[in-house]
Order: structure tokens, then C-alpha cells, then sequence
């Protein structure tokens, strides 16, 4: 339980850290890669982590296991490729203020 608690931990601080890189760019491809790469390898990593620390785990737990893990690294995965090589946004141009004409002389 106090190893799961750091964890959550962890990814509070590393969002928060996150957070204003995330605000300045616009939102594809590299997020869903990311997205797609995380969820393949946290779900992977969630089941091999049960079988190999539970001797006797059900399928339950190895489901559970998996979905956990194809859920958190979906996420973090699509994040960190959202942060790492998503284009920045630009920035909205706003329109120049329109110049008096001329003072006509005659």
C-alpha cells in the first residue's frame, strides 16, 4: 500500500510539472502514438507483473492486472508524447489597428 501511495504521488507531481508545457500545444498524432505505445506496453507489464509476484494469481487479478495497466499507460504514454513532440501552438494574430487617412489638403 505505501509503495502504490509514492506512486500516486509521483504522477501528481510529474502532471503538475506537466502541466503548463501541455497548455502551449496543439493536441495529435504524437499524443496518440504515445497513447497507443502505452497501453500495449502497460498492459503487458501488468500482467507479467502479477504472474511473476503472485504464484497463485487468479484470472481476475491478472485481468484486472492488465486493464490497470493498459488504462494508466494509455495515459501517461499519450502525455509524455503530447509534452515531447506535439507542435506548439501559435500564438492568434490580432489585427492591426487601422491608420487615420491622410489630412486632405486644398
Amino acid at each position: 500500500m505505501r509503495r502504490m501511495k509514492t506512486l500516486v504521488a509521483l504522477l501528481v507531481v510529474a502532471g503538475m510539472a506537466t502541466g503548463c508545457a501541455v497548455g502551449q500545444r496543439k493536441w495529435g498524432s504524437c499524443a496518440v502514438a504515445g497513447g497507443v505505445i502505452g497501453a500495449t506496453t502497460g498492459g503487458i507489464l501488468g500482467g507479467t507483473l502479477v504472474n511473476n509476484l503472485d504464484d497463485d494469481a487468479s484470472d481476475g487479478e491478472r485481468g484486472g492486472a492488465i486493464a490497470g495497466g493498459i488504462v494508466g499507460g494509455g495515459l501517461l504514454g499519450a502525455l509524455l508524447g503530447h509534452v515531447i513532440c506535439d507542435p506548439i501552438a501559435e500564438p492568434v494574430a490580432q489585427a492591426a489597428p487601422a491608420e487615420a487617412p491622410p489630412p486632405s489638403g486644398t
